[in-house]
């Protein structure tokens, strides 16, 4: 049966386009320890080790419903590939796309359609989805699914789109409980339901059990162990602090619609400075071209588009109440009020224009303000095309700066992290395929670098997948042969040779390993969080760098958690300038013939390696 007009050709056309830009993208996701968690509870299931009855836990307080781990299990049952299940969440996760141009298209034609499709394609914190996949990826795509249900239901009353609407609505809080914020868009649909013949039990219940069965699981668990997540709950809420609402929520809002300034969009952007100042400008505009739609007379989704901006503000306030600072994950159940604000401003702006310039009497008038239309399309979505092609560019380089996690410049400094460094992100198939190439290694060699800093943070689940009787690889360490894997940015930028070995990782050879890190092996950690997440008191030691070494690479295998100051090479009692660095590695190039002495400061001087490379300069 159908559910109203068909979308036009080329629309159809573009929104598939988008979608498989955003999925080619997105499937470029590398491995951190919330990815390795959930893998390995998924691969448990895949082999009837464990069928949890929890899934994903949050803030140290909860857990939510197991679903989520049954889900990656299908993929994982399929192919037993971590590359497959990362292509699976960025298609999940991708429908957004063409959900947010059929909510816009049945509730305000193809032009409000095409708008919406461009709103939630912007540059946006949403961007992080291309960098880690997660359960909070499905964030944005189930809350629009749960509004589309809803609008269908308020206008055709069957029960297949309420029952729909109860279970996406239970997903969204299981992509992440920052979507609880959306439960009252069932409250207009309900009203327009009841103004139309009213709202019968047969819909509401099997609607309220679908909700509910996502949930079962947990708790069921809960009641068995004397609901233990109820006292974390009380201790949580009683911990908020409204005062701080006020003072923070205008400032959030700023940098959730304008990407606190054009740090977060470089991060993304492996090209010329000019091209992430060019992003924030336009996005800049397009806020400010929203904002004036708003104050537009006279013209269609009035209350809608301020209603859409008083939710935005609301859940705005909602999320900051939640945390004392706000992590990138807790904006992706936002977006899609971020893109209703943004698609109902620029189309009662477009609107009012277009009935102006006609005047009632000279339609031809109104041909200047659709041609900008048009030019407004064609500009954000060169934007998105943008966007993601740096992505993959940037992946196949290795390459990302570190992600400025925190929104808003009102959080812990302590907590920060330097945005301007670079850092490795090694996409999962490209993991996956050096996993395999250990798992066929009688005697695995040791890994360092930031491939060995990487390998940790799978835990061992992907060896798990792929050998897990199979002889372990070593890291860090100083015994046996040597594998040190760096980005091929920094090998690049460094002028060094290198061989292509595992995707967007270069092998670099070793020569000498001047300090070395406390051996580990390859093994699966369960525990969750896998090491501590509190750094220790700062040592310093001091490395000599005999002559005849030229290049020099120092290594901490846990950044951010174990801190390293820039560490100093002094050469005749001069300073030295890295050559390159990651967030990991800091590469030196000696003169010819001289020695050196390495100053360090770091938390755990175990996790620190310095190897003297093989490689010398091009040319």
């Amino acid at each position: 049966m159908s559910n109203g007009p068909v979308a036009p050709g080329p629309d159809r056309f573009l929104v598939v386009a988008f979608w498989l830009l955003y999925v080619a993208a997105g499937a470029q996701t590398g491995i951190a320890t919330d990815t390795a968690r959930d893998l390995l509870a998924a691969w448990d299931i895949v082999q009837g080790v464990h069928y949890p009855l929890r899934g994903p836990e949050l803030y140290a307080t909860w857990h939510l419903g197991p679903i989520w781990h049954y889900l990656l299990a299908l993929p994982l049952w399929l192919s037993h590939s971590a590359a497959w299940t990362a292509l699976l969440v960025a298609m999940l996760a991708g429908l957004k796309l063409p959900l947010a141009y059929r909510l816009g298209f049945h509730f305000g034609g193809p032009a409000l359609a095409r708008l919406a499709l461009i709103a939630i394609a912007l540059p946006g914190w949403w961007m992080f989805e291309w960098l880690v996949a997660s359960h909070t990826n499905l964030a944005a795509s189930c809350v629009l699914g749960y509004a589309l249900c809803l609008l269908h239901w308020s206008r055709r009353d069957r029960m297949m789109w309420l029952a729909g609407a109860g279970l996406l609505f239970s997903l969204a809080l299981h992509a992440h409980p920052t979507a609880l914020f959306w439960g009252w868009l069932v409250l207009p649909a309900f009203w327009q339901r009841q103004r139309q013949g009213g709202i019968r039990w047969t819909q509401t219940v099997p609607a309220l059990l679908l909700f509910l069965l996502p949930f079962a699981p947990m708790l069921v668990d809960e009641a068995r162990h004397g609901w233990p997540m109820w006292s974390g709950t009380r201790a949580f809420v009683a911990s908020r602090s409204e005062l701080a609402i006020a003072s923070r929520v205008l400032p959030f809002l700023r940098d959730l619609l304008v990407l606190d300034g054009v740090r977060m969009p470089a991060q993304f952007m492996l090209g010329p400075p000019w091209l992430a100042l060019a992003l924030h400008l336009l996005q800049c505009l397009l806020v400010l071209l929203a904002v004036v739609g708003l104050w537009a007379r006279r013209v269609a989704h009035a209350p809608a588009a301020w209603l859409a901006a008083t939710a935005l503000v609301l859940a705005a306030s909602f999320v900051v109440l939640l945390r004392p600072e706000v992590p990138y994950w807790m904006t992706y159940a936002l977006m899609p009020g971020v893109a209703a604000f943004l698609a109902l401003g620029w189309h009662r702006l477009y609107l009012a224009l277009v009935a102006r310039a006609q005047d009632g009497a000279h339609p031809a008038r109104a041909l200047p303000w659709r041609r900008a239309l048009i030019a407004v399309w064609v500009i954000a979505g060169l934007a998105f095309v943008t966007l993601a092609g740096q992505r993959i560019h940037a992946s196949s380089q290795g390459w990302v700066a570190v992600p400025y996690r925190v929104v808003g410049r009102y959080a812990d400094p302590a907590k920060r992290v330097d945005d301007r460094v670079p850092n490795a992100i090694y996409p999962v198939f490209g993991q996956e395929r050096l996993t395999r190439w250990l798992c066929a290694q009688q005697q695995p060699p040791n890994l360092h670098g930031d491939g060995a800093a990487l390998q940790r943070l799978n835990q061992g689940s992907l060896r798990l997948l792929h050998c897990a009787q199979g002889p372990r690889a070593g890291i860090g360490g100083d015994t046996g042969a040597a594998l040190a894997l760096y980005p091929a940015f920094l090998v690049q930028q460094a002028g060094l040779d290198s061989a292509p070995s595992f995707g967007a990782m270069r092998e670099v050879a070793v020569k000498r390993v001047l300090h070395a890190a406390q051996p580990e092996s390859d093994e699966v950690i369960r525990a969750y969080p896998p090491w501590l997440l509190t750094q220790q008191p700062v040592h310093q030691f001091e490395v000599e760098v005999p002559a005849g070494h030229q290049i020099v690479a120092i290594s901490n295998l846990r950044p951010v958690f174990n801190g390293l100051d820039e560490p100093r090479l002094l050469v005749d009692g001069a300073v030295r300038v890295p050559v390159a660095r990651t967030a990991v590695t800091w590469l030196f190039r000696l003169p010819a013939g001289r020695p050196g002495r390495l100053i360090v400061k770091t938390g755990d001087p175990g996790l620190i390696e310095v190897l003297a490379l093989r490689e010398t300069p091009r040319g």
